[in-house]
């Protein structure tokens, strides 16, 4: 396995701002409605869990958005805040922090729609929680605008970290298929990973983060 802990880029100097507000923001907001549901007694949990999840016989608009706002754990918790820290400071510092949360709603939206495309019927009563459909967006984006950039990483090799510095299309790209891969098993639609809300984020954020560093482009231009 391959764990990332640092990203290094040579497009410092086209980078919009300098500091990643968007990202400290969304992780600061995703700890604090976590802490706030956990405080909760069990039977509200779920309650919230069902109003504010996205649940496909019952679907609101608004839970789209407040389904990536909740989470099922702490490992939860902290493996999705891990990588939108890890790749979305340095992208949000490239894009500026209003296309980032443009990039990351719509990432959310994107990924839910087709996770609900794919959804088995008998599951369709359960409520998906969780950022990782956003995030996706945050490493589709990162692998075409910033595929070059170093990526101190730690590779687990039976057993045995291992540093060194891997390229963000390698790291990004390995990932993206293993999810594709596990999407395709045909029990992914009744999984309790949501893998193909990875997949459709992770295109949906290359697709859009390459438009929104386009008009970056021309605007700075301008």
């Amino acid at each position: 396995m391959i764990f990332p802990y640092a990203a290094e880029t040579d497009r410092d100097w086209e980078f919009t701002q300098e500091r990643a507000w968007a990202v400290y923001s969304l992780l600061a907001i995703l700890l604090l409605v976590h802490l706030a549901v956990a405080r909760l007694p069990e039977e509200r949990q779920v309650d919230v869990i069902y109003r504010f999840g996205a649940v496909r016989c019952a679907l609101h608009a608004y839970s789209l958005i407040t389904c990536a706002f909740l989470h099922g754990g702490w490992l939860h918790l902290i493996g999705n805040g891990y990588f939108l820290w890890i790749y979305g400071v340095t992208l949000e510092k490239l894009l500026g922090g209003g296309r980032f949360l443009l990039l990351y709603a719509a990432g959310a939206i994107v990924s839910m729609l087709v996770h609900f495309a794919t959804l088995s019927p008998f599951v369709m009563d359960i409520p998906t929680i969780g950022a990782s459909g956003a995030i996706s967006a945050v490493l589709g984006a990162f692998f075409v605008l910033l595929p070059t950039a170093r990526l101190r990483c730690a590779v687990v090799f039976f057993l045995r970290p291992i540093l060194g510095s891997l390229p963000a299309w390698a790291v990004l790209g390995i990932w993206f298929l293993g999810q594709l891969y596990q999407s395709l098993d045909p029990q992914a639609a009744s999984a309790s990973v949501a893998f193909w809300a990875h997949v459709a984020g992770f295109a949906a954020g290359a697709g859009l983060g390459t438009l929104l560093d386009s008009l970056r482009v021309r605007r700075r231009r301008h």
